[in-house]
């Protein structure tokens, strides 16, 4: 099972590699800034059509007309490639002087807006930038952090030591182990609670049905109120083994559905499998069917992947002004896969099952 889990990470990180990069609104745009583009297009769509590539001769002959170039594909190979260059170089001097045309780019339009008489130059100025603003905020880099996370390095922090004196400290080192120590205590406090200890686990067992846990269901009206609570709970214990299981496997639909209303924008775990990658694998019927074969595993297995064992911790400033240890917020970066299974498992099969008998 981990070797099928390994081999399907291998293959998301090769097509991650194979995945272009889509860089929109990072040069401003402008008519000038368009015509180099379209002109540097031309002559290289013209350097692959006569290395016998299948470029489209239509394509070719109405970038050639919005260039004001004829007889393209007549010229020589060697001055094709001058031209690409020649290109090439107009393209990045003029990338520095983008903003600048932009700016002046919208400032005609402001004035063929103004030129109708409906409105000011400077009104239509605004409400042009305005409308941008909103058309591209979808493209803009989002906070992953709540908004109440101030999101700064954490390089100062104060702890309590074993002798628990306060202490203040600005080596990593130090401040890395008061972090670790700060979640161990966190992460790890139910395991002291007696109904983990493993002397009271074997006497109690998983379902209660030991002769320990069927003599503290027979004194349930001799005990005092909060002991009589916990034998009343392992008597529910009891009863909820009669209800029928949730099924054990995940159909196709709901992998989908899930997956469907996952955001994109989430940070990546350690193994580096994106929501977008998951999201990606439900765009085909196969890839979903194996997406849907490997979330199953676990479950039927009874065997949980060790890559969900690895979560990533990240710990954050809440105020800026408080840098105690115990203050910090805590992140928790678990695995999309393991998130989305818990999704259907607990939210939907778990309370569905549980409102249909009654609980």
């Amino acid at each position: 099972m981990e070797a099928y889990d390994d081999q399907v990470g291998r293959a998301i990180k090769v097509g991650l590699k194979k995945c272009r990069k889509l860089r929109m609104g990072t040069i401003p745009h402008s008519t000038l800034l368009e015509e180099l583009r379209s002109k540097y297009r031309l002559w290289v769509l013209v350097y692959k059509k006569r290395k016998g590539q299948n470029i489209s001769s239509s394509l070719i002959k109405r970038l050639a007309k919005r260039n004001q170039y004829q007889k393209v594909l007549s010229l020589p190979i060697d001055e094709i490639k001058f031209k690409i260059a020649e290109a090439k170089k107009q393209y990045k001097e003029f990338v520095p002087h983008a903003a600048t045309e932009r700016r002046k780019y919208q400032e005609d339009l402001a004035a063929a807006c103004a030129a109708d008489g409906n409105k000011s130059k400077e009104s239509a100025l605004r409400q042009i930038m305005n409308t941008e603003s909103a058309k591209y905020q979808s493209l803009q880099t989002r906070r992953f952090f709540p908004k109440r996370t101030i999101s700064k390095r954490v390089d100062k922090i104060q702890y309590v030591d074993k002798d628990g004196t306060l202490k203040e400290s600005i080596k990593p080192r130090e401040i890395v182990q008061a972090l670790q120590n700060e979640n161990k205590s966190k992460y790890t406090c139910t395991n002291t609670t007696p109904l983990m200890q493993e002397e009271f686990n074997k006497k109690l067992g998983n379902f209660a049905e030991t002769p320990f846990a069927r003599e503290w269901q027979k004194r349930i009206g001799t005990l005092d109120p909060s002991n009589k609570w916990f034998s009343l709970m392992m008597n529910k214990t009891k009863h909820d083994l009669s209800i029928p299981r949730i099924p054990q496997t995940m159909t196709p639909k709901e992998v989908q559905e899930t997956w469907r209303i996952c955001k994109e924008n989430k940070a990546a775990p350690l193994s580096g499998r994106y929501n977008a990658t998951y999201k990606a694998l439900c765009s085909t019927e196969y890839t979903l069917q194996v997406l849907t074969s490997l979330m199953n595993l676990p479950f039927l297995s009874g065997h949980a992947f060790t890559r969900w064992s690895n979560m990533l911790d990240i710990m954050a400033f809440k105020t800026e002004t408080s840098i105690r240890v115990e203050t910090l917020r805590s992140i928790i970066i678990a695995e999309p896969d393991w998130n989305a299974s818990g999704r259907i498992y607990i939210t939907k099969k778990m309370m569905q099952q549980a409102e249909s008998n009654g609980r």
